[in-house]
């Protein structure tokens, strides 16, 4: 498994490659520890959150491809601080 941080251009990038006009997006209060729940979005509303989000993230493996937007920078991204909210971009390659 591989977690990295990226920025913005490689997020919108990775967006834009994706297969699909429609992602799955989790939204999830850290603060309240709420479970997460995923809708259907469209790219283009998906590059907005991503130009919005102050620290990104990629986890790629063999049956996963997501990036997490945070709205509060994460200085560690292996450990991150219950603040703000994470948003979760499950991509189609």
């Amino acid at each position: 498994m591989k977690y990295i941080e990226i920025s913005t251009e490689e997020a919108i990038e990775m967006l834009k490659n994706s297969k699909g006009c429609k992602v799955l997006v989790a939204v999830q209060d850290l603060e309240n520890d709420t479970p997460a729940i995923f809708y259907q979005r469209f790219k283009g509303e998906c590059e907005r959150l991503i130009t919005g989000a102050q620290t990104i993230t990629s986890l790629n493996d063999d049956f996963v491809h997501r990036m997490d937007l945070f709205s509060e920078q994460q200085v560690d991204i292996l450990n991150i601080r219950p603040k703000g909210v994470r948003r979760m971009i499950l991509l189609r390659e």
